[in-house]
């Protein structure tokens, strides 16, 4: 597994939405981009207080063949996150996720394409290519959360996009469609954004690589597209999913078990 390190430090690339000041641990920003409005949560990773991690639904079992889907909101319901967006990419008869998931530092689903979203101890996020490998063959430890998703969009600032050559053959994948999506700036903000616009995946490379990411890659899209923060559907949907990422401003106040 070729492992993605990036560094913090202050970048020359044109970054469009932060200003490279440490603001609020969790906040939003809608603008337009290329044209097409964006919803845009930001992660300050440089908090300390913060929690990400994935999510499945209660019950969720691998090794059991057991794949309970939710609604956006049955998620949002029980976890209370500060914010969220939809997760990776799911079998649409089973529930399945197609992508590896990692939760609380345990392989939860075993998947085998895309690019990995690791998330460690510390709360820093990175970005790792997986090359259609089981997850089970790769070592997770580092990791207290990872999902796996795709294309991939952004790397080290410049939009490298080759679905076929990471597995990805659905026609919907690479049509018009709703998109989400998840980067990574050199200010070490994590962003979470949603386009409800219908666009093909090179604009939104375009759009992530426009908001400053360093790093980026797609989630699940089309009515899965979801995005919350503070209370509010910033993009709804009602479609079950089996996935989610979340976020939390202050993990003391978690309240659910092994989330902390």
């Amino acid at each position: 597994m070729r492992i993605i390190f990036f560094y913090l430090f202050i970048s020359f690339f044109s970054i469009t939405f932060c200003s490279g000041k440490d603001g609020d641990a969790v906040s939003y920003n809608g603008q337009k981009v290329r044209g097409f409005y964006v919803h845009i949560v930001q992660v300050n990773l440089n908090v300390s207080t913060i929690k990400i991690t994935p999510a499945v639904v209660r019950g969720f079992s691998d090794s059991q063949g057991y794949y309970p889907a939710g609604s956006f909101s049955s998620f949002i319901n029980y976890y209370k996150p500060t914010a969220a967006i939809n997760g990776t990419f799911f079998d649409t008869i089973t529930y399945k996720p197609v992508g590896t998931i990692v939760v609380g530092g345990k392989l939860v689903n075993n998947g085998y394409i895309g690019n990995a979203v690791c998330i460690d101890r510390e709360n820093q996020v990175t970005f790792h290519h997986v090359g259609g490998q089981q997850g089970s063959r790769i070592d997770w430890s580092p990791f207290e959360g990872v999902i796996c998703s795709g294309p991939n969009l952004v790397t080290e600032g410049e939009i490298i996009l080759n679905p076929a050559s990471e597995g990805f053959k659905d026609p919907a994948v690479y049509s018009q469609n709703r998109r989400s999506a998840i980067g990574i700036t050199a200010y070490n903000k994590l962003l979470l954004v949603t386009v409800e616009s219908k666009i093909y995946l090179r604009t939104l490379a375009y759009i992530m690589k426009d908001l400053g990411c360093l790093y980026a890659v797609n989630l699940d899209g089309g009515t899965s597209s979801a995005l919350y923060y503070k209370g509010k559907y910033l993009t709804y949907t009602s479609r079950s999913m089996s996935s989610v990422i979340l976020v939390y401003g202050n993990r003391k106040k978690i309240k659910v078990k092994n989330f902390r």
